[in-house]
């Protein structure tokens, strides 16, 4: 222990303006005593005036802080509560789960309040004990799982209760549910794995009135069927198989969704497993008038232990927005297509994942070489392989709840049905392709109205971008002149750009991704504004980059090119 820091001494001297002849240094057994758990640098005991409902057990706290404070929080333990859930914010070790200081305030008087705030927290009445266990669900629930399976929930986290589909890995270390067995099995398919490498089968998902507070989480059997009021899930069992139940509740800071597996019930019948033939029901001496699901009440069913399993929720509503509310709710319905998966459009494309549209279509006709990889966002896994089937693969496997089709075909070759894929999109963004592909793109829209159409390049080494926002019959190539270049461009290179590839002529342009990433983010801005219905009219935004490498890189600035490292949005 050191308290000769002027952090320990601060709190000494508020101690003992506070609390005079309530408090003491920490003696060395007591030091050690803590020194398992926390690593306090400075520990003091503080006498309590009263019992705050625990009878004379609990007698004194210990404040402590440690060796990083004061950016750390003062602690406080009462080491004479019980550690058994039946009092919230507790955690195993006895110290207390208390809201933060105010980082500003002085030592003393952090010290102080924690002291208050402690004493506050061990004076709850009964319902307001139950109103914060309840709150924090979650949080219980996972610090008294009994297993570490993993369950991805792709179900919608909220009632009424309902039949879901379970599937299991051979090795039951994981399990995936969701509200029907082609969700299951697409996001299998999606993230690598194949349905037939474990077991798929139904289950319900229990929709309860209310949170169970920790002391009523169930331990045994005969406490899940008590959870499941006014249930009979005989239908469910499976001779060979553990029943897997997800629960649900509502808490006031958004829904909660946690599992419990009961034990094996060997006289189960075979009944909704998915593609399997049902089994044989074994001899049975229930009762008459018992049903399967009621025995696991009666011995020596009823007191076998059940698994309490922490869930992670994977539906897209939590990926893309913690359950809040936000632009992910409209755009998980969308569709979008990007036409052209190289450098600009893979990095467009991963962006939109990202932010949560559902249905993504990819068109490109050309190859994965080494020398894309360094900014693409692919690497060499992909290397000679399709971008557009390439980016599909790629998105399924970190995002397999997104709906992603791939065309391996430049535009400008599309047959009908293809265009007809487009046809079907609530944008389309063009992302660094040909003139010839821009002027099919071109012809395509101005036949009939179509969806709206964000058509987006780099100029020379990346040093600025455009993406144009067209709405209606409004057409591209009406801003470009006859050699196929827009009227708007920013920068101008007089002695041309680009270095030769060496063993060839083909010139290239070095530039990285770091480069790209002004345009990249402008444009996925744009497609998110078409999609959410901020934008709504054709207009042009620009990606101004660092003008002084314009110079160094030989180009001339435009007088429009006249700020570094910014965006603007112009009329069309």
């Amino acid at each position: 222990m050191d308290f000769t820091t002027a952090f320990a001494r601060a709190i000494e001297l508020e101690l003992a303006k506070q609390r005079r002849g309530g408090w003491r240094r920490a003696n060395d057994r007591e030091a050690v005593a803590w020194s398992g758990t926390r690593q306090f640098s400075a520990l003091w005991r503080i006498r309590l005036p009263a019992r705050l409902g625990f009878g004379e057990r609990l007698t004194h706290f210990f404040l402590g802080i440690d060796r990083r404070f004061p950016w750390s929080e003062p602690r406080v333990a009462a080491p004479e509560v019980p550690t058994d859930y039946s009092w919230p914010h507790i955690e195993p070790d006895g110290v207390l789960c208390l809201p933060e200081t105010d980082a500003g305030q002085g030592a003393g008087a952090r010290a102080i309040w924690v002291l208050g705030a402690a004493v506050d927290l061990l004076s709850l009445d009964t319902a307001t004990r139950r109103d914060e266990f309840a709150r924090e669900f979650a949080t219980y629930w996972s610090r008294r799982a009994t297993t570490s399976q993993r369950v991805i929930s792709l179900c919608r986290p909220t009632g009424p209760s309902r039949e879901v589909c379970y599937w299991r890995a051979a090795d039951e270390t994981f399990c995936v549910v969701g509200d029907g067995e082609q969700e299951v099995a697409a996001w299998l398919a999606n993230s690598g794995r194949a349905a037939n490498t474990g077991r798929t089968f139904l289950s319900r998902l229990v929709w309860l009135d209310a949170p169970p507070v920790p002391v009523d989480f169930p331990v045994v059997a005969a406490n899940v069927v008590d959870l499941c009021v006014d249930m009979d899930l005989s239908g469910y069992l499976r001779k060979g198989e553990r029943l897997r139940i997800l629960l649900g509740a509502q808490t006031v800071t958004g829904p909660v969704l946690v599992g419990v597996t009961l034990p094996e019930f060997r006289k189960a019948r075979s009944r909704k497993w998915i593609g399997k033939k049902e089994g044989t029901a074994l001899p049975d001496s229930r009762p008459a008038g018992a049903t399967q699901w009621t025995m696991f009440r009666e011995p020596p069913l009823a007191d076998r232990a059940v698994e309490r399993n922490v869930v992670e929720r994977a539906d897209a509503a939590w990926i893309h927005g913690r359950g809040a509310p936000g632009d992910h709710e409209s755009l998980m319905g969308a569709r979008a297509a990007v036409v052209g998966c190289g450098s600009l459009g893979s990095a467009v494309a991963r962006l939109l994942a990202q932010a949560g549209v559902g249905e993504l279509l990819f068109v490109d006709g050309d190859t994965l070489s080494s020398a894309n990889t360094g900014r693409h966002v692919l690497g060499s896994t992909f290397v000679r392989a399709n971008k557009a089937r390439a980016m599909k693969t790629a998105l399924n496997r970190d995002f397999p709840h997104v709906v992603v089709e791939a065309v391996p075909e430049y535009v400008e070759n599309l047959g009908e049905a293809d265009w007809g894929r487009l046809d079907r999109c609530d944008v389309v963004v063009s992302a660094g392709i040909d003139l010839a592909g821009e002027a099919s793109l071109d012809a395509w829209r101005s036949a009939d109205e179509r969806c709206p159409w964000v058509a987006s390049w780099v100029e020379e080494y990346a040093v600025a971008g455009h993406a144009v926002l067209l709405f209606g019959t409004d057409k591209l190539l009406a801003r470009f002149d006859a050699s196929g270049r827009p009227d708007f461009r920013l920068s101008d290179w007089p002695n041309g750009s680009g270095l030769l590839e060496a063993g060839c002529g083909n010139s290239f342009q070095p530039f990285s991704a770091i480069d790209l990433a002004g345009t990249s983010m402008l444009v996925a801005r744009a497609v998110l504004d078409v999609l959410t219905q901020v934008a709504r009219e054709t207009c042009r935004r620009e990606w101004l980059g660092d003008r002084a490498r314009v110079v160094q890189l030989g180009g001339v600035p435009r007088p429009t090119f006249d700020l570094s490292h910014g965006a603007r949005d112009l009329t069309w």
